[in-house]
């Protein structure tokens, strides 16, 4: 989309055109704007890195991905999508690595979108940020390398509730924006800009939805889970131990 709102026009301008502020989002910060691309890329080269860990599909993860960059500026650490799985994770049960899809889809200068060990090792003294409550305490920055386990409880309130955290992000965010209502969904915006894949893959579907007034468009996305026995790879789940929902979900 273009700063307006409205979807680009074609693939050449996708990476030019995609950003903040935009329609229902406010301006952020000057300092998100301009300084932290070159901080996060200075963050990276030290090792200082959070990775970020979820143990879920591609929906939940990109769900808690405002909340993890969230952390990542409590910590005053570089993001990456990229976690090292270790023995007894329960999300070495997906085989699915958010590192090698990412970049397929999304572009962005603000976040690593993908990679290996290789290039974001983490030290031996790094620790793990575990999600053990709604909200997080309150986080100081970290010397050393962090994995982010985060789960469904990884709302952007749980990072933004405590109150030394809040004052934190509404200075590095710029207080009109960390209040504003659609944070998530502005936050996804400023991470992630459509990669010409995935511009060409939405101009060719045959049921493309209309642009509105301003270029935004008008749709309607209905989500299915099929069950919790179709993630992952254990096969003994019952039937009954299924979670299953359907959600609509209306986008103007």
């Amino acid at each position: 989309g273009r700063a307006d709102g409205a979807f680009p026009a074609n693939t050449s301008d996708v990476t030019a055109t995609w950003g903040l502020p935009a329609r229902g989002c406010p301006a952020p910060s000057l300092e998100l704007l301009s300084a932290y691309p070159r901080q996060h890329a200075l963050l990276r080269a030290q090792g200082r890195v959070m990775q970020y860990c979820y143990h879920a599909p591609l929906g939940n993860y990109m769900e808690a991905l405002p909340t993890a960059f969230l952390l990542s500026l409590l910590l005053d650490l570089a993001l990456v999508v990229h976690c090292d799985v270790r023995k007894g994770d329960h999300m070495a049960q997906f085989k699915t690595r958010m590192g090698d899809i990412f970049p397929r889809y999304f572009a962005g200068s603000h976040i690593d979108l993908g990679g290996s060990s290789a290039f974001y090792p983490l030290a031996a003294n790094a620790t793990d940020l575990r999600q053990d409550s709604e909200m997080f305490g309150e986080l100081a920055p970290s010397l050393t390398a962090v994995r982010a386990l985060l789960n469904i409880r990884a709302q952007t309130g749980s990072a933004l509730g405590n109150p030394a955290n809040r004052r934190r992000l509404r200075e590095a965010l710029g207080a009109k924006f960390a209040d504003g209502p659609n944070l998530d969904g502005c936050l996804l915006r400023y991470l992630l800009a459509p990669a010409p894949r995935l511009v060409s893959i939405f101009e060719r579907l045959s049921n493309r939805p209309a642009e509105g007034a301003g270029g935004s468009l008008s749709a309607v996305a209905m989500h299915v889970r099929l069950g919790d026995r179709f993630l992952g790879t254990r096969t003994d789940r019952r039937p009954d131990e299924d979670s299953r929902s359907v959600a609509y979900q209306v986008r103007v």
